[in-house]
This record gives structure tokens, C-alpha cells and sequence, in this order.
């Protein structure tokens, strides 16, 4: 569905496809995402008039995160599945987060085109400064998947889990994250 009159009333918009759809993101007012499951990804480039199926070849896992900035677009999802573009979706590049147990990418954010968090199972946060090449690990005490990020600005975040309604937050670009005053951590 598309809107162009802050939400108040919705256009429905055929996708082109039958699979569930997780998640959008728009780089610009005209340049959108939208992703879902078994490899999902479509794009439009009139502002959601119509959708272009930019999935590549072999995606199979669910994609429950998309996020753009310029023409940077990361997708993350199912069994520690993430992958990047430079170019808009014509051509992706796979992230290796190089863990044991493929865990699920819950959330991806791009601060900027080369800039992004990631956010999982077992309460990960890792960051990339330099479009997935090395990551950045953040500091916390949550141990419960993290199902959310987002950055106001380069400095300041947060992430949010399901399992207690904690939310996480950072001041320093992810290097620490603090829980709220009066969280209690079991383990």
C-alpha cells in the first residue's frame, strides 16, 4: 500500500509477488526496497508505483531486514543471511559475520552507504564502518535476541528485544550500549 498524504489514506499497490513481505526501506522519495521470505527482495524507482524483483540467484533464506542509503542496500534475515550492494541491487556481495551458529540477522540500519548495524540472536550487535569488509563488536549485557536498530545519528542508537522489553541504547556509535536505570540482568 502506498500513501502520499502522511498515512491518512492508503493506495493498494500490487507487488508481483505472492510471497510475505517483511520489511521496506527507501534510499529516496522515489528509490524503495521491500523484502520477505525465500530471498524476497524487490525494488521500485517510482516511489512504489511499480516493483522490480532484484532477488538474486540461490536466495533462499528469509530476508526480514532491508535498509538503504544512497546506493547502498543491505538485506539481512534467516540463518545468519546478509548480503550488500554498492550499486542499487544490481549486484550483492555476501557478509560474513563468521560465527558458529548462523543465527539469525534480525535488523539491519545504514547509517551510510558504507556504515551499518546488525542486530541477532543470542543479543549480537555488530557494526561495519567499512561496507562489511571488518566489524565492530558492541559491548552489552543482553544475552536475549535483539529484533531491532536504529540510528538518529551517527553517535546515538538504540536496539530493542522481545524477550524482556529491554531497550538498549548507545552514545558513543556502538562501541557501548546501556540498558535502562532499573534493568536487572539473569542469566
Amino acid at each position: 500500500a502506498k500513501t502520499t498524504n502522511a498515512g491518512s489514506n492508503w493506495l493498494s499497490k500490487p507487488s508481483n509477488t505472492s510471497n510475505q513481505l517483511n520489511a521496506t526501506a527507501f534510499a529516496d522519495i522515489q528509490t524503495g526496497y521491500a523484502a520477505g521470505a525465500s530471498g524476497t527482495l524487490l525494488k521500485t524507482t517510482d516511489a512504489g508505483e511499480s516493483w522490480t524483483n532484484v532477488s538474486q540467484a540461490g536466495w533462499t533464506k528469509d530476508i526480514l531486514s532491508v535498509s538503504a542509503s544512497g546506493q547502498a542496500v543491505y538485506v539481512s534475515g534467516t540463518d545468519g543471511f546478509c548480503s550488500m550492494s554498492t550499486d542499487g541491487g544490481t549486484t550483492w556481495t555476501v557478509l560474513n559475520f563468521k560465527t558458529d551458529t548462523n543465527a539469525d540477522v534480525n535488523d539491519v540500519f545504514a547509517v551510510s552507504a558504507t556504515n551499518a548495524y546488525f542486530v541477532g540472536g543470542g543479543g549480537f550487535i555488530r557494526n561495519s564502518g567499512d561496507g562489511g569488509v571488518s566489524y565492530t563488536y558492541g559491548i552489552h549485557q543482553m544475552h536475549a535476541k535483539l529484533n531491532d536498530v536504529f540510528f538518529y545519528t551517527a553517535t546515538t542508537g538504540w536496539s530493542c528485544s522481545e524477550k524482556n522489553n529491554a531497550i538498549l541504547r548507545t552514545t558513543d556509535g556502538g562501541v557501548t550500549w546501556q540498558l535502562p536505570q532499573g534493568t536487572s540482568v539473569n542469566y
